[in-house]
C-alpha cells in the first residue's frame, strides 16, 4: 500500500499540511513548558558552562556514530568542548548498539522516549518531521538543563576530515551554518550549525518542519519564525558548501533523488557530509556506498 497516496485521497492538501503542522505545533508547545528554561538556569552556573556542545541526533546507525566520535576526537580542537549523542531510532536493537559505542567511547548518551510522536512520523514517513521533534526534545529536555554557551548541531553522518575549531569559526555570531533557502523563507540546515545559546534560547527556537501555503521548510524551518525572520539574509556570512555527484544512478528524475542518492557534501572545506547516512527511502545500493565512504573516509582527510 502506498501510504502517500492513500493518505492524498482521504485528505485534500489544506487538511493534510494542517494535520502535518499541527502535529508538530503540539509538541513543540508540550517540549517548551518554561519550566525548563527555569531550572536551566539554576543548574549550571556560568564556571560550569560548556564552551561547545556538540549534539548529534543518531538515527538507526551505529557505524556512523562510531566512525564519528572518531572523528570528532581526531579533528575538533575546541578547548572546551562535550559530545552527546541523542538518539532518535525507532529500533530497539539499534538503540542498545548505539548505546554500546558511546558506553565504550565514554561519551553522554541520552535516548529520547520511543512514542506515540516516533510512531506516528514513521507511519506517515515524516523523516523531516521526526528530526526536528527530536531537536526540539533535545534543546528542551538537554540543553535547556545543561546550559552551554554555545551548540553546535550535527547529523549523525557527518564528519570532520580536517583540524577545526567550531568556537573560533562562530565567533560573536549569533548562528552560523548552512542555509536553505525556499521562497521568501530561509533558515539553517540543522544538520551542521552552530548556535549562541544565549542568543536564541529565550526566542524558544523551533526547529519543526513546517508546510507554507506555497513551499515546504524542512526540519529547522520552523526557525524562520522564532529566529531568521529578524536577520537580512544578504547580511549574514555563510560556510562554503560544495556538492560532488559520485555517480550517475539510473532512474533517477528528479534532483532530489540525486542530491540523496548519489551526492556528498564538503562544508566549510573542513567536513563531509555523506547525505541520507539513515537510507530512509531505502535506495538502491545507497547503503554500500555509506559504507565505502564510512570504511575510507581517511582518503578524504588527504
Amino acid at each position: 500500500m502506498n501510504i502517500r497516496k492513500t493518505i492524498g485521497k482521504l485528505f485534500p492538501s489544506k487538511a493534510y499540511k494542517y494535520l502535518f503542522n499541527s502535529f508538530g505545533y503540539h509538541f513543540y508547545k508540550i517540549d517548551k513548558r518554561p519550566i525548563h528554561l527555569k531550572e536551566s538556569k539554576a543548574c549550571s552556573p556560568e564556571l560550569e558552562r560548556c564552551g561547545m556542545m556538540l549534539v548529534t541526533i543518531a538515527y538507526n546507525d551505529e557505524n556512523l556514530i562510531a566512525k564519528q566520535i572518531e572523528m570528532v576526537r581526531k579533528h575538533v580542537k575546541d578547548p572546551n568542548y562535550q559530545l552527546i549523542i541523542i538518539d532518535n531510532s525507532p529500533n530497539k536493537t539499534k538503540r542498545k548498539k548505539i548505546q554500546t559505542i558511546c558506553k565504550e567511547c565514554q561519551i553522554e548518551y541520552i535516548p529520547i522516549p520511543y512514542s506515540f510522536r516516533q510512531k506516528f512520523c514513521k507511519f506517515f514517513r515524516w523523516g523531516g518531521m521526526s528530526h526536528g521533534l527530536a531537536l526540539n526534545w533535545a534543546f528542551y529536555h538537554v540543553l535547556c538543563q545543561k546550559n552551554p554557551k554555545r551548540i553546535a548541531l550535527l547529523d549523525h553522518d557527518i564528519f570532520p576530515i580536517k583540524d577545526c575549531n567550531l568556537t573560533e569559526r562562530l565567533g560573536g555570531l549569533d548562528f552560523f551554518g548552512v542555509p536553505r533557502k525556499r521562497d521568501k523563507y530561509w533558515y539553517l540546515w540543522p544538520g551542521w550549525s552552530l548556535f549562541n545559546f544565549d542568543a536564541i534560547v529565550d526566542r524558544y527556537p523551533n526547529f519543526q518542519p513546517y508546510s507554507t501555503k506555497t513551499t515546504y521548510l524542512d526540519s529547522g524551518g520552523g526557525n524562520y519564525f522564532k529566529i531568521y525572520h529578524n536577520y537580512a539574509i544578504n547580511t549574514i556570512p555563510f560556510p562554503s558548501v560544495k556538492t560532488h555527484r559520485l555517480k550517475k544512478t539510473k532512474g533517477l528524475s528528479t534532483w532530489n533523488d540525486v542530491y540523496h542518492s548519489d551526492c556528498i557534501q564538503f562544508i566549510d572545506e573542513c567536513w563531509l557530509h555523506v547525505i541520507n547516512g539513515s537510507n530512509y527511502c531505502h535506495l538502491a545500493g545507497k547503503d554500500n556506498t555509506i559504507r565505502k565512504i564510512v570504511d575510507n573516509i581517511n582518503l578524504f582527510e588527504e
